[in-house]
């Protein structure tokens, strides 16, 4: 991500929102984290939130507000549930192998984002 796409530090920072809830929920979830009792709906709860405002900033004055809203939540949750299965189990894993997982999970969510973005430009190009 560059300032050539018109990227600014706030969708930098949106990405990243996207990102570490993910992340940071899957390995709680699945007990790498500290309590082993957390209630894994709050924490699907909580990574899509992080998702939907990290979309909100990733699209912020590049793409209409609601795209961002709903592509980030749809990506976050879903690369949360992916990496989750994919480390379920599991003993160790390494951080390269969590973010494979969140970009093959992200996917639906992005794919999301990018049809309601076009859906918005030819809605003004008929305007």
């Amino acid at each position: 991500m560059s300032r050539d796409d018109g990227a600014t530090r706030f969708n930098q920072l949106g990405f990243l929102l996207l990102f570490l809830p993910a992340i940071f929920g899957a390995q709680e979830v699945a007990g790498y984290g500290g309590d082993p009792d957390v209630d894994r709906w709050f924490v699907l709860g909580l990574c899509t939130l992080g998702g939907a405002l990290g979309g909100l900033l990733f699209a912020l004055g590049r793409a209409p507000l609601y795209a961002g809203l709903l592509g980030g939540a749809l990506a976050s949750t879903g690369g949360m549930v992916l990496i989750h299965f994919w480390i379920a189990g599991r003993e160790r894993f390494f951080f390269l192998e969590a973010f494979g997982c969140w970009m093959v999970g992200c996917v639906p969510g992005a794919l999301i984002y990018q049809s309601l973005i076009e859906r918005a430009s030819r809605t003004r190009r008929a305007r």
